[in-house]
């Protein structure tokens, strides 16, 4: 099972399963939009763009529009679209959106339903043939709020054997969850269905009669797959890990556009002017009549815990900062966008990135929202610039008081911490280098039994933790879903431990990793008040390693958009500079020092691996 941490005001789209008055004049006139200058308006704007820059400063890369009461506050691009060409991200660059596609295709269906030539209620009898008994059943309502019963995915997105016939036919012959309208099941197959039933009724490619009825009508000249014809300049280059990957329309691609693992469900690209257009043309009328958004707005499908539904391509929170947020994110691990529209209170937030740590952004919209609705955020650390000689210096190996060592290297504008032994693994946790408090040990043992009990097939120890509102077979088939697709990808389960844990705000997010035959995965379980909060799966665990910004010409920071963790610290050198003889780490029970044994350039000191240093 895989939640994403969440509270009242911190709600982002949440799945279970592992996987959010104009009338005829409600368009701007075209020249508002001639050029996507950059806008950074007010105070406020000022605000945004100081956390946005300071992001930047952290290594983020991504565009961003925020707009509140009809004028927009921040419009501008951070980092580079391209690194090898040094081109920078600007406002016109071109992200792909990933399932923020669903919207789209939602709406196309709405549109098509306002044109007589279909609804919602229909069953997929009506437009495929050889539908199997078990999935006669689903209807496009069902198929529009995840509720079909059809599994997550079926096949790569880039996998251009995938035509639509074959999509269709290896949709009907392959897993169904559950019975059409039984519970929430996020599922791209579903939309992927839905865009070869808008091709079946329109008569239209996909792509041709979204440019048409909504794209065109709404002036977003660079939102699509191919037609709008993107050259490379336009369009921003993911990175996987510091390794260039390209855009989606690099990719395998069909004659028309991607394979239907990943057309109607995601991969469209767009600009953040593009989409603030899309979000003025929902406020009027000219695209969707009121009754169409309606039932585009309205909250069907539980996504889990009674927080956020599911409507039409939409995740409705009822409830987030005070107020609605209807919202949609999506990503492919690499790029990664979030759309964020607090209508009642007149907001609007999309951002995008091109960059795999920084996936999903939603995190960065997060802190967007607080800031402006006047709630706490986290702000990143001014960083500052520094000499890569200097940066270089500081590199060595270090060793605490307990014997523990920490091994210090450049990265580029930061440095590398990878910790051995037990005090550095707790101070690159985010803790006080001091030991765990008994209810933290209880924690990591709870966590860790929850788990082990969980790989027997025992599912009550997690259904409790969560307080048990959760009904338990619902959790068994969740868990088992999950537990099955990463033995799918790793081999049998071996073994698990726990990392690390770190205290925060009164929650304890306890860090495991997991082993399996062929590799290991690694998994967040968040306590507030001795009750599990929050679970989720994550890439990289605090404790082993950390990477701090410069944040002086001394002083060095982390940040996190996912991680809580928070670790300052400063190198100690003589009066003229030079070699450091010591890492200072500042904690809440004081400073803690790690004596240099080994430069960057020397051999280690003669002085014995279990001894201290004084």
């Amino acid at each position: 099972m895989r939640i994403r941490v969440c509270t009242p005001l911190d709600r982002m789209h949440v799945h279970l399963i592992h996987t959010v008055i104009l009338a005829g004049l409600f368009f701007p006139s075209t020249s508002v939009f001639a050029q996507e200058d950059v806008v950074v308006s007010g105070e406020m704007g000022v605000l945004l763009d100081e956390y946005m820059t300071r992001l930047e400063g952290v290594g983020f890369s991504g565009a961003v529009i925020v707009a509140k009461d009809g004028k927009v506050l921040l419009r501008k691009g951070y980092g580079l679209a391209d690194r090898e060409q040094n081109r920078p991200v600007t406002p016109a660059t071109v992200f792909t959106i990933g399932s923020i596609t669903k919207q789209f295709t939602g709406a196309a269906i709405l549109k098509l339903e306002m044109m007589g030539k279909l609804s919602t209620g229909d069953p997929i009898t009506k437009y495929f043939s050889n539908v199997p008994e078990d999935k006669a059943g689903i209807t496009l309502h069902h198929l529009l709020t995840h509720t079909a019963g059809f599994p997550g995915a079926i096949g790569d997105d880039f996998d251009v054997s995938a035509t639509a016939d074959k999509f269709v036919e290896q949709a009907m012959k392959g897993e169904f969850l559950t019975e059409p309208g039984e519970r929430y099941n996020y599922s791209n197959v579903g939309f992927s269905l839905l865009g070869i039933i808008v091709e079946k009724v329109s008569g239209q490619p996909y792509e041709g009669f979204l440019q048409e009825y909504l794209f065109e009508p709404a002036g977003m000249k660079r939102t699509g797959y191919l037609m709008p014809e993107y050259n490379t300049e336009e369009l921003a280059v993911g990175y996987r890990n510091g390794r260039r990957w390209g855009s989606v329309i690099q990719q395998p691609m069909l004659d028309d556009g991607p394979s239907w693992h990943l057309r109607a469900n995601g991969g469209i690209h767009s600009t953040v002017g593009d989409m603030y257009r899309w979000h003025l043309a929902l406020e009027g009328n000219e695209i969707l009549s009121e009754e169409a958004k309606e039932k585009y707005f309205t909250p069907y499908a539980d996504e889990g815990g009674g927080q956020s539904y599911y409507g039409y391509g939409w995740s409705i929170v009822p409830d987030y900062l005070g107020t609605r947020l209807i919202t949609h994110n999506g990503g492919n691990g690499i790029f990664s966008a979030d759309f964020r529209r607090f209508v009642d209170k007149d907001v609007v937030i999309f951002a995008a990135s091109n960059l795999s740590e920084f996936s999903p952004v939603d995190y960065a919209t997060r802190d967007l929202s607080r800031a402006v609705f006047g709630y706490e955020y986290n702000l990143p650390p001014k960083t500052v610039s520094i000499d890569h000689a200097l940066l270089s210096s500081f590199e060595g190996t270090y060793r605490l008081s307990s014997g523990a060592t920490i091994e210090v290297k450049a990265e580029k504008n930061r440095l590398l911490l990878t910790g051995s032994g037990a005090q550095a693994g707790d101070l690159l946790a985010g803790g006080a280098g001091k030991g765990e408090s008994p209810m933290v040990i209880l924690l990591k043992e709870r966590t860790e039994d929850i788990l082990r009990r969980s790989m027997r097939g025992d599912f009550k120890g997690i259904q409790e933790a969560f307080g048990g509102g959760i009904p338990l077979e619902r959790v068994e088939a969740e868990e088992q879903q999950w537990m099955e697709m990463r033995e799918q990808r790793y081999g049998k389960f071996e073994d698990l431990e726990t990392v690390s844990a770190v205290r925060e705000r009164g929650r304890v997010s306890v860090f495991v990793r997991i082993d399996y035959e062929h590799g290991s995965g690694f998994i967040r379980y968040v306590w507030e008040g001795g009750k599990l909060v929050g679970v989720e799966l994550i890439r990289q665990v605090p404790g082993a390693e950390a990477r701090l910004y410069p944040v002086s010409n001394t002083e060095f920071e982390t940040f996190s958009l996912r991680s809580p963790v928070s670790i300052h610290i400063e190198f100690e050198t003589g009066a003229q500079g030079g070699r450091p003889s010591a890492l200072i780490f500042f904690t809440n029970s004081g400073r803690i020092r790690a004596e240099q044994i080994k430069s960057g350039t020397e051999e280690p000191s003669s002085v014995g691996i279990g001894e201290r240093c004084t």
